[in-house]
């Protein structure tokens, strides 16, 4: 469990940032199947829905893509469990999963 801040626990981690619009979060395995773990993570991180946001998702932190990295390595994207675009520009805001090499498109997070 990861508390950040005053309030309610967070069980996920933000480890880092790629560029300015790229964050990479880490959600503990006991939580993998909780959708209102990553609801709440997008919810923290991408708070100005003017903002274009993508956020990466990982079960296993070893795996998460390090900000030091100038690329992510074929096992790195493979361990990815989730992400999430949002581009105003577009109207794009979708939520999805990756299971067995697909994308599951949840939709919207509000």
């Amino acid at each position: 469990m990861f508390v950040a801040g005053c309030g309610a626990p967070k069980h996920y981690e933000l480890i880092g940032r790629r560029a300015r619009h790229t964050y990479l979060v880490y959600v503990p395995q006991e939580y993998a199947d909780d959708l209102s773990v990553y609801e709440q993570a997008i919810r923290d991180i991408a708070r100005d829905p003017r903002d274009v946001c993508i956020v990466m998702f990982w079960n296993d932190r070893s795996q998460v893509w390090r900000s030091d990295q100038p690329d992510m390595t074929i096992q790195q994207e493979a361990a990815r469990v989730a992400g999430y675009h949002r581009d105003p520009n577009s109207g794009l805001n979708n939520f999805y999963w990756l299971r067995d090499g697909d994308r599951i498109d949840v939709g919207p997070v509000e």
